[in-house]
C-alpha cells in the first residue's frame, strides 16, 4: 500500500522523519531519536525538549523575595520601635514619680529639722541684754524664729497614674518648699551663732577686766616689803608673771576669757609663793 499524507503537521518533516506504513497498516511516526546510534546524527537531550524557565522570570522571583524580605523588616521594626517608645515612655514617667516621692521625703525630714532648730535655739532669745557685747543679735535670733510661724509638710500630691510632666511640676514646687524650709533653718543658726560669739566676746572683755583689776592690785604692793623678804627665785617667778600678764592686756587682740582667766590664776598663784616664801623667811 503506497503511502499518503493526512496533511497533519507531521507530514512537513518529510524523509527520514516522515511517516511511513508499518507491515501491520498502522502508521507510525518517527521523531528524532533521544538514544544515541552508531553513524547516526548527535542525539537530543531530553532536557532540550522541556520547557525551561527565562532568565527574566529569575530576576523577578528574586525581586520579589527580596520586596517581602523588606517588608516584613520594615514590619519588625516599626513594631520594635513602637515597643521601645513605649517602654521609655513608662521609664520617664516611673522616674518622674520616683524623683516627686523622692522630693516628699527630703521636704519631711526638712520639717522635722527646723522644728528641732526652733526648739533649741528658742532659749537663747532670753539672753540678758548686758551679757552680750551687741544686743541687736538677740533681737535678730527672735526675728528670725518667727518668721518661721507654723511649720507644716508638702502636700503630696505625686501620682503613679499621672504623667511625667504633672510629677515633674509636683517635684518642682515641693524642693522650692523645702528650699525655704531650709533657708529659714540656715538663717536661725547663723543668728543663733552670732549671739554665742556675742556673748563670748563680752565673756572675754569681762574677763580682761578683771585681769587688768587685778594686776593694778598687785602693782601697787610690789615693792612692799612682803615681797621684798621672799627668796630671789620667788621674787624672780613673780616678777615673770607680771611682766607676762602686762603684755596679754596690751594686745590689741581680744582673747577668749579662759585665756584671761588662766592668767590671773598664775599671777595669783606666783603672789601666793611669794608670800609663802616671805612667812617662811621671817620664821627663821
Amino acid at each position: 500500500m503506497a503511502s499518503r499524507k493526512n496533511n497533519w503537521p507531521i507530514d512537513d518533516l518529510n524523509g527520514g522523519n516522515a511517516g511511513r506504513h508499518s507491515g501491520m497498516g498502522n502508521r507510525v511516526y518517527l521523531f528524532p531519536s533521544t538514544v544515541p546510534e552508531q553513524g547516526s546524527i548527535p542525539a537530543l537531550d531530553p532536557s532540550s525538549l522541556a520547557p525551561r524557565t527565562s532568565a527574566v522570570a529569575k530576576v523577578w522571583n528574586a525581586k520579589k523575595s527580596a520586596i517581602i524580605i523588606a517588608v516584613v523588616l520594615v514590619v519588625v521594626l516599626a513594631a520594635a520601635g513602637s515597643g521601645f517608645t513605649i517602654l521609655q515612655r513608662r521609664d520617664s514617667t516611673q522616674t518622674a514619680f520616683d524623683a516627686c516621692q523622692q522630693a516628699i521625703t527630703i521636704n519631711q525630714k526638712s520639717v522635722t529639722r527646723l522644728k528641732k532648730t526652733v526648739e533649741s535655739m528658742t532659749p537663747a532669745t532670753q539672753t540678758a541684754a548686758d551679757a552680750v557685747a551687741d544686743p541687736q543679735t538677740i533681737e535678730n535670733l527672735k526675728a528670725a524664729i518667727d518668721k518661721v510661724g507654723d511649720v507644716k509638710q508638702a502636700e503630696n500630691s505625686c501620682s503613679p497614674d499621672a504623667e511625667a510632666d504633672q510629677n515633674l511640676a509636683a517635684d518642682a514646687a515641693i524642693t522650692k518648699q523645702t528650699r525655704e524650709l531650709g533657708s529659714k533653718n540656715e538663717a536661725i543658726l547663723d543668728a543663733n551663732d552670732a549671739v554665742a560669739s556675742s556673748k563670748a566676746r563680752k565673756d572675754a572683755l569681762n574677763a580682761k577686766q578683771a585681769l587688768n583689776d587685778q594686776l593694778e592690785q598687785l602693782q601697787s604692793v610690789s615693792t612692799s616689803s612682803v615681797v621684798s623678804s621672799a627668796d630671789l627665785q620667788t621674787r624672780k617667778q613673780y616678777s615673770d608673771a607680771l611682766n607676762l600678764t602686762q603684755q596679754l592686756l596690751l594686745s590689741d587682740q581680744i582673747m577668749s576669757a579662759a585665756t584671761y582667766q588662766s592668767a590671773s590664776q598664775q599671777l595669783q598663784a606666783a603672789v601666793d609663793k611669794v608670800n609663802q616664801s616671805a612667812l617662811q623667811q621671817q620664821q627663821q
